[in-house]
């Protein structure tokens, strides 16, 4: 039969959910890492940094948002195409040399299509 959940774990999840990791909780409220999940969606915790954006529009929120991904992308280092080990800031060495050949070739198309214009 299933542990009850007392008011004092209750309160250490509040309180520690943002800054240690369900391990840890776990670990200190002698519980599984699946059931320190479960009861922190209980009682409506998250550790998203998403749930912190003030935004006054749906289109101020998505902007918001966006700039929070790039900069979790580039904090971990991670392709945004490809999901790879980043070389740059945002892209593997692979994906970049895909757009270094597909821009070669829009620009000499383009150049082309204008000479043949005049």
């Amino acid at each position: 039969m299933a542990k009850r959940w007392t008011k004092k774990e209750d309160q250490y999840i509040i309180d520690n959910y943002q800054s240690k990791t369900i391990s840890v909780i776990a670990y200190k409220l002698n519980r599984t890492r699946n059931a320190v999940t479960v009861r922190a969606y209980h009682l409506k915790v998250r550790k998203s940094k998403r749930r912190d954006i003030q935004a006054t529009s749906k289109n101020d929120y998505r902007r918001q948002l966006s700039k929070l991904r790039i900069q979790e992308r580039i904090e971990r280092r991670v392709c945004s195409k490809c999901s790879n080990k980043a070389v740059s800031k945002m892209y593997c060495q692979k994906c970049l040399d895909k757009m270094k050949k597909y821009n070669k070739q829009y620009y000499k198309r383009r150049r082309n299509s204008q000479q043949s214009g005049e």
